[in-house]
């Protein structure tokens, strides 16, 4: 299907993240699993569509009449007509009885349609529910037992990994060994999203990475609902740490956009000046300032808080101390803005060769190889001289590796 698959228009159908499903099963205490029998096998193909599967075998010439494994864009096409097919259902419930009630509607749907479940993998009326190494249940979320079980089932070694080292093993160490693995093994439960519930955002910068959590005082407490962090770029790294920290409460915003979006939620920092810089009077920096124009979507208010309870702190710091390489990144930007700005009447080679009697493209094209860019002395470039590569034939504008922007 190699060649069929290179031909086949995707419609980039998406599918739903884990925690776009987590979030829907807020107050949820029953669950049931059903399975979908013979998956792709099970959506009919139209008949001009078939000639597409052709294969050869010893007997002659086949095709399929359904949908078959080894289609780029079978997954999002077969995602797409189950959640089409799935419309006005409601999801587990709450309660036994409400759980009951949208089981058998969803039931009833799918022999409508004309689907199929695999009964030997449909479970019904479960208090606990395993998806994606997360256990499901009235508690909240928390990891799978499976997953923990290698931690703390571990032997302690027998011998030292080098040979030159001295290996001791005695009380302390076994009691040391036996803390670290109730440690790692008793993880916290998350709880669920409550829409009544006060929000919380907490979020810190650290000097290669930021982090963020996620809370709700549910009850007399404050719960955690999920965690994020990531490494900060090269560029962020030269980032002054007030602008580190503004960039921290940026992306949990939009991190957990999800959960926050349209509704009322404070961001807690321990870095006392955001809490100006993120008000309606403030003038900061033209960068502080794009930052604060895409959070005008949110309904938040900047908490301070000191550092010594900010519990976003270890995620900042825990992140690799190794930036991501980017550099073929800038590369397959420049050459998308190429082929989409290429117009529909000319090929890329025509526009290639007209670039070849530009005086002024064919100085520019030689600087760049060069690497004389300091005598590039044409006004409309020389301004963006540091920022151009080549594409083919083509010149084109690429990101600026010292500014957080980029150019076309």
């Amino acid at each position: 299907m190699r060649r069929a698959n290179e031909a086949i228009e995707r419609e980039r159908h998406p599918i739903p993240t884990i925690e776009e499903v987590l979030y829907e099963l807020n107050g949820s205490t029953v669950y049931s699993k059903l399975d979908l029998k013979w998956r792709f096998h099970q959506v009919e193909l139209e008949d001009s569509s078939r000639r597409i599967t052709t294969f050869v075998t010893h007997g002659g010439l086949y095709r399929y009449k359904r949908l078959m494994f080894g289609i780029t864009s079978a997954p999002e096409m077969y995602q797409k007509i189950v959640k089409d097919v799935l419309i006005g259902c409601k999801g587990v419930g709450r309660g036994i009885e409400e759980h009951g009630k949208n089981l058998v509607a969803v039931l009833n749907r799918l022999r409508e349609c004309g689907l199929t479940l695999n009964a030997n993998k449909c479970q019904f009326r479960l208090p606990k529910l395993t998806f994606f190494g997360h256990d499901l249940s009235c508690d909240g979320v928390s990891p799978n037992e499976e997953k923990v079980a290698a931690v703390r089932d571990a032997k302690p070694p027998k011998n030292a990994a080098e040979k030159e080292s001295q290996f001791e093993w005695g009380k302390a160490q076994q009691q040391s060994f036996a803390t670290l693995k109730d440690l790692l093994t008793q993880a916290e439960t998350l709880a669920y999203f409550k829409n009544d519930c006060e929000t919380r955002i907490i979020a810190d910068a650290g000097p290669t990475g930021i982090g963020a959590v996620l809370t709700q005082l549910q009850g007399d407490s404050w719960r955690v609902i999920s965690y994020a962090s990531r490494n900060l770029t090269s560029v962020e790294r030269r980032y002054s740490q007030t602008e580190k920290e503004g960039l921290a409460l940026v992306w949990a915003c939009e991190r957990f956009k999800l959960y926050v979006y349209g509704r009322k939620f404070e961001l807690e920092t321990d870095h006392k000046p955001l809490q100006y810089i993120y008000n309606t009077s403030s003038k900061p920096s033209a960068r502080l300032e794009r930052w604060v124009l895409r959070l005008q979507g949110y309904h938040f208010k900047v908490v301070y808080r000191p550092g010594e309870t900010n519990i976003a702190d270890a995620l900042s710091r825990l992140n690799s101390k190794v930036p991501k390489d980017h550099s073929g990144e800038t590369v397959d930007v420049v050459r998308i803005i190429a082929q989409e700005s290429t117009p529909v009447a000319l090929t890329a080679k025509e526009v290639e060769r007209e670039s070849e009697k530009d005086p002024a493209l064919v100085s520019v094209r030689h600087y760049i190889r060069t690497g004389n860019r300091s005598e590039c002395k044409m006004p409309y470039y020389s301004s963006v001289k540091n920022e151009l590569c080549i594409i083919g034939q083509h010149h084109g504008y690429a990101w600026n590796k010292n500014s957080d922007t980029t150019s076309s």
